[in-house]
């Protein structure tokens, strides 16, 4: 005949032992994850600073384009107009090409010198 053990109580659990190291492996983990995502939103931030002001930046360049464009049809016209009065511009030196001045209301250069 076989004897039986009588178990008196309750069974001991193994106690767990926090282990320190996983700890602060996890709690390294997490610093870095919130570290990261608030690096994420200032990036996402700035990009958004930076279009807007690529932009307005944009905007103001097509406005200068437009008044560059108006001077220079403006300053061609003004050429064209010298030039029919026979009055050259080379190098921003003026050439009138010998022509004579004549004040308004007379006809000839000759009625000027009287």
């Amino acid at each position: 005949m076989e004897r039986k053990k009588i178990v008196v109580g309750k069974k001991k659990k193994k106690e767990k032992k926090i282990n320190s190291i996983k700890i602060i492996i996890y709690l390294f983990m997490i610093f870095i994850i919130i570290y990261f995502s608030v690096q994420m939103i200032r990036m996402l931030v700035i990009y958004t600073e930076l279009s807007k002001e690529y932009k307005k930046t944009q905007s103001e360049f097509e406005i200068l384009k437009k008044r560059l464009y108006d001077i220079e049809k403006e300053r061609d016209m003004i050429k064209k107009l010298l030039e029919e009065k026979g009055v050259t511009i080379k190098d921003g030196k003026i050439n009138y090409n010998y022509v004579p001045q004549t004040v308004e209301g007379t006809a000839t250069a000759s009625e000027t010198t009287r």
